[in-house]
């Protein structure tokens, strides 16, 4: 079962995105969301679990997929849970989600909206990333840059709150 050719993919671009630096940003999304360490809590909210069913879901376990069975995305999202940190699967999320306007990951999302490289962005910027990773449609900072602004703006507060 997990010899197949999209399980061995997931596990393939998990182990290739170790190479790549994404400075702080999983350790703020981390910090905003309370998650690290949490192992096997699949089923609550989004922000409380490992994101190991979303890696799953990102790398072609939707609309595109020949697999349509829900349990094996579960068995996959466990597997994955069980080999890999959460670090790894927040990063690669980051280096694989849809920041909008053709822009897939947060290096191209960071030139595109910043036009800075990632090690360059302040901090504001970086939640700004975490923001639109969240959902970046409602979090267009194009469209939307009010609600990206009281969004980013509490996360800070956050971050100061859980620092004091």
């Amino acid at each position: 079962m997990f010899n197949d050719y999209n399980f061995r993919r997931i596990n393939r671009e998990i182990i290739k995105s170790r190479e790549k630096d994404l400075l702080d940003l999983p350790e703020l999304y981390f910090k905003l969301h309370e998650i690290k360490g949490v192992k096997n809590v699949m089923f609550s909210s989004h922000f409380s679990r490992c994101p190991s069913l979303d890696v799953v879901n990102c790398f072609g376990y939707n609309f595109r997929t020949n697999i349509k069975l829900p349990f094996v995305k579960l068995i996959y999202a466990l597997k994955i849970e069980k080999e890999f940190t959460n670090e790894e699967c927040i990063k690669i999320l980051f280096l694989n989600s849809d920041y909008l306007y053709g822009n897939i990951g947060v290096f191209k999302a960071s030139k595109y909206y910043f036009n800075k490289e990632l090690n360059k962005l302040s901090q504001r910027e970086k939640l700004t990333l975490i923001v639109m990773y969240e959902n970046p449609s409602l979090y267009n900072p194009i469209r939307r840059p009010e609600k990206v602004k009281l969004k980013v703006d509490l996360f800070e507060r956050m971050i100061k709150n859980k620092t004091n």
